[in-house]
């Protein structure tokens, strides 16, 4: 027998949807028979599923530890290391620090991502990621560990209440703040994005100066990202005449090749909460900050 106290995370999610998350190889059937059949209660009584959770609720698994371990599934079994750099994290919310060259979730099965390294490290809960990042950009990602923390989160990032901030290395003097919206669309089939009079939607974002190369080639720009569109500061930036040194898609070759940039040098390094909360990490990309702050 298993018991599961219900923590504030947990609370006004469904019972089965937790159960679910408990034991993801279940399945609903089994969770129903098991409902029905009394070997799974809530606070001791009877349960149908619908049933939605509050702090302190009780829930027992009359069901052998083989039985659990085997529905647990990859959660006891996942082969990827809990190889993260944590920034910050609470009873619900894990903030990462994704390396430039990981994938934020797994393109196919067997992938090496931060998602994987996430669940190794939160091997009883069942996380998922808020926001995501191209995978030659580092910089902080958004991981919830509980379903009432994912919805909220989610909810903050939608509607801009979280502001999150990225520090790129460019080339180009850029001297003048300014704030961009123009049209954006993207060719999903050839994983690029474009910016024109005649986009599909707004792409939206502040960019400022912040520190120019001693010879005004080469410039750290912080950008306040008002939209999340797929791969928008790169090709905003590069639509501007400043692209990122490293971008294999956007960027300038000759001059990716004589930086000799791994990865884009692309960082989202602060968030900012609603209550104030100012998450931050270091806004070098991993690779040598040539440049110098006047």
């Amino acid at each position: 027998m298993r018991e599961a106290r219900i923590t504030q995370g947990d609370s006004g999610g469904r019972l089965d949807k937790y159960l679910l998350r408990l034991m993801p190889e279940s399945g609903r059937g089994f969770i129903y028979k098991m409902l029905r059949k009394k070997n799974i209660t809530l606070n001791g009584a009877r349960a149908e599923g619908r049933e939605t959770l509050r702090e302190g609720d009780v829930i027992k698994l009359f069901l052998s530890d083989e039985t659990i371990g085997k529905f647990e599934g990859r959660r006891r079994e996942n082969r990827f290391p809990a190889d993260i750099s944590v920034v910050y994290e609470d009873e619900g919310l894990l903030v990462c620090d994704k390396p430039a060259g990981l994938l934020s979730q797994a393109a196919r099965a067997g992938d090496d991502c931060l998602l994987e390294r996430v669940r190794a490290y939160l091997p009883e809960a069942r996380p998922a990621l808020c926001n995501r990042l191209d995978r030659n950009t580092s910089g902080l990602v958004l991981c919830a560990k509980t379903l009432a923390s994912a919805r909220e989160t989610c909810l903050l990032l939608a509607s801009g209440q979280i502001r999150k901030f990225y520090a790129a290395q460019v080339i180009g003097a850029f001297t003048k703040e300014r704030e961009v919206s123009e049209g954006y669309f993207k060719d999903r089939a050839a994983n690029k994005a474009y910016v024109s009079q005649n986009g599909e939607t707004a792409a939206r974002a502040r960019f400022s100066p912040l520190a120019l190369s001693e010879d005004g080639r080469f410039s750290l720009v912080e950008i306040e990202l008002l939209t999340g569109k797929s791969h928008q500061i790169r090709v905003q930036l590069a639509n501007m005449g400043f692209p990122i040194i490293g971008d294999p898609k956007y960027g300038n070759p000759s001059a990716n090749r004589a930086a000799r940039a791994k990865y884009q040098r692309l960082r989202a390094y602060k968030l900012i909460f609603p209550n104030g909360r100012n998450i931050q990490t270091h806004m070098d990309s991993g690779e040598i900050l040539w440049l110098k702050r006047p």
